[in-house]
């Protein structure tokens, strides 16, 4: 199910024991990302937060596991909420001849004068 990446670390890598574990971790999470309907593209921030937990000296699979479900959700949160604060607002009528068109953003000029 998972795919095995190769990554060096500059002090040592994880022996086999480790890298059991770490997979085992990642494979729940991939799993629990997939079922969940979210984006696929998050199963490497998974994989990042399982590496880093595990290279501070965590070595349980489900810790692992849920903490890199933790930081896909918020993630994933944080992606949602700058979609939503991306959109322009609509125009708003502050007078008969006075309109406030809000210009943070690329696309705000779609919109009507």
């Amino acid at each position: 199910m998972g795919e095995v990446l190769q990554f060096r670390r500059r002090d040592k890598g994880f022996d086999t024991e480790v890298t059991a574990v770490l997979i085992a971790a990642y494979e729940r999470a991939v799993a629990a990302i997939e079922q969940s309907g979210r984006p696929h593209g998050l199963c490497e921030v998974a994989a990042r937060r399982i590496i880093a937990l595990a290279s501070k000296g965590e070595r349980n699979a489900d810790r692992l596991c849920a903490a890199a479900l933790a930081t896909v959700s918020k993630s994933a949160t944080s992606s949602a909420a700058k979609t939503v604060r991306q959109r322009p607002g609509p125009p708003v009528r502050l007078a008969p001849h006075l309109i406030l068109i809000d210009t943070r953003h690329e696309n705000a000029g779609d919109g009507p004068p």
